[in-house]
């Protein structure tokens, strides 16, 4: 297998090939002649989540507690996860977790079930606020 094969296996996936009756296209001609395939290749869902500390007393504990959070969200969701927001409120965090898919479905169960996760686990936070959001990139 050339360079420009893995090249292209790693960019486009192994099941798409850029080889047709005319010979080796280019990835520009390849688009060109079938624009649907670009389309919707890459879903990248954003959850945002609101929540309140309610026995926190200090910055100290509040990253505990979000450490915790975000620790454990991402080891079992294989997702990103980061505070966002309300960095100075010791009762208050914003939390932000993104998945990146080929399938919109499955982007977003899966931050369904981070957001079910986060509410039904045993940590110190209760959630306010949530929502998911879904963009086609």
């Amino acid at each position: 297998m050339t360079l420009y094969n893995h090249m292209q296996t790693a960019l486009f996936g192994p099941c798409l090939t850029l080889v047709g009756a005319d010979g080796r296209l280019g990835v520009e001609a390849f688009f060109q002649r079938n624009p649907e395939v670009f389309n919707c290749y890459m879903n990248v869902g954003i959850a945002r989540v609101s929540l309140r500390l309610p026995e926190n007393m200090s910055l100290k504990g509040k990253r505990q507690v979000l450490k915790s959070i975000t620790s454990r969200v991402r080891n079992k969701f294989d997702v990103a996860v980061a505070e966002v927001d309300d960095n100075d409120a010791w009762q208050l965090a914003t939390v932000g977790i993104c998945c990146i898919s080929n399938n919109k479905r499955h982007t977003n169960q899966v931050l369904s079930r981070v957001v079910n996760f986060v509410e039904s686990a045993r940590f110190e936070a209760e959630i306010l606020d949530y929502e998911i959001e879904i963009i086609d990139v």
